[in-house]
């Protein structure tokens, strides 16, 4: 590199690669170039230093007698009852969740009276019922508005005359054709005569 610094031109630039194996060759100046924070990070990836560390912290704990307070069970105690909202299920499927969550629960607090628990199967039936009837209000609404739909479809459609009525025999049918036969050819002649 010397030859550079002396010679009369200009130097050579600088390659794309050559400042990352100038701080790969010097791993001090790449670490006072680096943040605080992802030297950190760097020094946290070494799981034997934390293994290591974890292990004497815990030999200290247990020489001095100093108890774990990951081990300490944290009693539990009930949320406030502020915090406590339910939300009434909008399915059927949301309401038959609520109904096996209630049931769970009633079997796990001991000491509960059979009639409070009767009470609450009553309720739980009363509600699933209840969802049920919903869904198929929601759907005889569903097919009434298919059938609006359907007989507006049919009212824009042309308006032509059926024959309606009941059984046709094949005789008929045959005096119905020969008739309309007829009808045409009266209509034939009338129109040959005028011209």
């Amino acid at each position: 590199m010397s030859e550079y610094h002396t010679s009369p031109g200009q130097p050579p630039p600088l390659g794309n690669r050559w400042v990352k194996r100038f701080l790969d060759r010097h791993p001090d100046i790449l670490a006072k170039k680096q943040r605080m924070r992802d030297l950190k990070r760097r020094n946290a990836e070494n799981v034997q230093d934390n293994t290591d560390w974890f292990s004497a912290f815990h030999e200290v704990c247990t020489e001095n007698q100093i108890p774990d307070e990951t081990e300490t069970a944290r009693p539990v105690t009930p949320p406030p009852p502020t915090d406590i909202i339910f939300t009434t299920p909008k399915t059927v499927r949301g309401t038959q969740r609520l109904v096996d969550h209630i049931q769970e629960e009633i079997l796990k607090v001991a000491d509960v009276p059979a009639d409070l628990v009767a009470r609450i199967n009553q309720l739980n039936h009363g509600a699933q019922t209840q969802a049920l009837e919903a869904k198929k209000a929601m759907l005889d609404l569903h097919e009434s508005d298919l059938a609006k739909r359907m007989r507006k479809l049919n009212d824009n459609v042309s308006r032509r005359h059926v024959f309606s009525g009941g059984l046709l025999s094949i005789e008929e049918c045959r005096h119905i054709v020969d008739n309309r036969e007829t009808e045409r050819l009266e209509k034939e002649k009338q129109k040959e005569e005028r011209e």
